[in-house]
Order: C-alpha cells, then sequence, then structure tokens
C-alpha cells in the first residue's frame, strides 16, 4: 500500500527533477509547496527519505509535469533494487537517452 501511495503521489503531483541536495537545502522545505497543501506532507515525507529531490535550487517544481524518465527514477529510488551492471536492456525506445 505505501508503494501505490507513493507512486500516486509523485504522479498527482506530476513533479520533480532529481538532483542531488545541497546541506542547506535538505534541511529547509520546498519554497514553491505551499504548507497547507494536501500534498505537502506526503512531499516532504519524499523528500526526508531521498526519493525526491526538486531541482537543487529549493525549487521541488510543484504542478510541473513529470516525464516517464522521473517516474522510473522515483519507483528506483523507492525499492532500491540490486544493480547488475550486465543485464540487457529489454526497452528499445530509450536507446541512446541518458535513462538507458
Amino acid at each position: 500500500m505505501k508503494f501505490k501511495q507513493i507512486i500516486l503521489a509523485g504522479a498527482v503531483l506530476a513533479t520533480s527533477t532529481f538532483t542531488s541536495l545541497t546541506n542547506a537545502q535538505a534541511e529547509t522545505g520546498f519554497r514553491d509547496v505551499p504548507s497547507d497543501h494536501w500534498s505537502y506532507n506526503a512531499i516532504m515525507g519524499l523528500k526526508e527519505k531521498n526519493i525526491v529531490a526538486g531541482y537543487g535550487n529549493g525549487m521541488f517544481g510543484f504542478g510541473d509535469n513529470i516525464t516517464r524518465g522521473q517516474v522510473a527514477r522515483l519507483i528506483y529510488a523507492y525499492l532500491k533494487p540490486a544493480d547488475e551492471h550486465n543485464a540487457p536492456n529489454p526497452f528499445t525506445d530509450v536507446k541512446g537517452h541518458m535513462f538507458e
């Protein structure tokens, strides 16, 4: 159930580019996420677990569209699977792309 909630929160918010945070940003919230919005606690919870990081400039991208690659990164960060560097890539539509 937690997995579905995290995916739903990420998809519904349709936001976030994943970059590393500086120490100052890690201690603060995102400037563009209203503290009275229903999704605020979910976003901050994902941030605390290092599942989302926003744009890296204190902005989450609240209201931005989310890409397939960002959703894949969100799922990967949540599941933390073991990396298999020699595993074949079954996805032919990402050939030569940064998510290959």
